[in-house]
């Protein structure tokens, strides 16, 4: 710990408040994005869906998202990475544990699905 240079906290800290502040705003656009589906939500309870085929249904649309996102989302990235390893590693990989790309994944797959569903009667339409 006497060997860490102080530089480093300091980068470390500020990588902390930046991935809080990305995780506030993801957490946020999710709640805003389920309470603009109230209806959507109420009317497929109205014409007979159960609530477990609701969040069956939420479930598999996030999962599907998030494969969608966890395939594109670090194609952009291939390429300067790529480079920067090729310059300071001089080898195309950058250095890290392989798994830890598809490690996020699993977070997606254990996560139960929050209960937003009500009676259908405690939505107003």
């Amino acid at each position: 710990m006497g060997d860490t240079s102080p530089e480093l906290w300091i980068n470390i800290a500020v990588l902390a408040v930046l991935l809080g502040y990305l995780l506030l705003g993801i957490a946020n656009k999710l709640i805003a994005t389920t309470a603009a589906r109230r209806t959507e939500l109420a009317t497929l309870q109205l014409i007979g869906a159960t609530p477990y085929q609701v969040r069956a249904m939420m479930r598999r649309e996030a999962i599907l998202i998030a494969t969608r996102v966890l395939i594109t989302g670090p194609l952009p990235s291939v390429v300067p990475l790529a480079l920067l390893s090729v310059g300071f590693l001089h080898r195309p990989w950058p250095a890290g544990p392989a798994w830890l790309l598809p490690a996020g994944a699993g977070p997606l797959r254990r996560s139960p699905a929050p209960d937003l569903l009500g009676s259908p009667a405690a939505y107003s339409c």
